[in-house]
């Protein structure tokens, strides 16, 4: 008798190995769909839609490098965004850095707000200190990513 080997188990897919470029692409396509509103910034959209649906939302500064992803909201906050898979203390001056040209560049002389968030798989110790001080406008969350197979004709 044949024993049947075919047992598909998906909690064996590592979601880690998604890359910041899969999910640069996955955020934007959810950005074109509803406008982001799982941030919890309301309906957003591209700061400069023109310069930035060429690049999937990148936005080069040109001077501090690129940012992943550069909103503006309904209130027109900006809200800049930087992904990562493992989010560590590092990521903090990187968006730090962002934020700052943000403010100086696109958003002085404004009452704009611009907030800072990290988008990340991985949450490490350090990290969670080197934000306290900034959590007002920069913060990180958490992205949880989950794979489960559905109907299959071989079972």
């Amino acid at each position: 008798m044949e024993k049947n080997i075919y047992a598909p188990d998906a909690s064996l897919l590592d979601t880690s190995l998604f890359l910041e470029k899969e999910w640069q692409k996955w955020l934007y396509k959810n950005l074109e769909e509803n406008g982001l509103t799982a941030l919890g910034f309301g309906t957003c959209f591209l700061f400069d839609s023109e310069k930035q649906k060429i690049t999937d939302g990148k936005y080069d500064t040109g001077e501090v490098g690129q940012i992943d992803l550069l909103l503006r909201n309904m209130n027109g906050d900006l809200i800049v965004i930087e992904l990562k898979r493992k989010g560590i203390d590092e990521t903090v001056g990187q968006i730090c850095r962002y934020v700052g040209w943000v403010e100086e560049n696109l958003a002085k002389g404004t009452s704009t707000k611009v907030y800072g968030i990290i988008l990340t798989q991985n949450v490490d110790t350090k990290l969670k200190y080197a934000i306290k001080p900034i959590k007002d406008h920069i913060f990180y969350q958490q992205l949880k990513m989950s794979v489960e197979f559905g109907e299959s004709s071989r079972l």
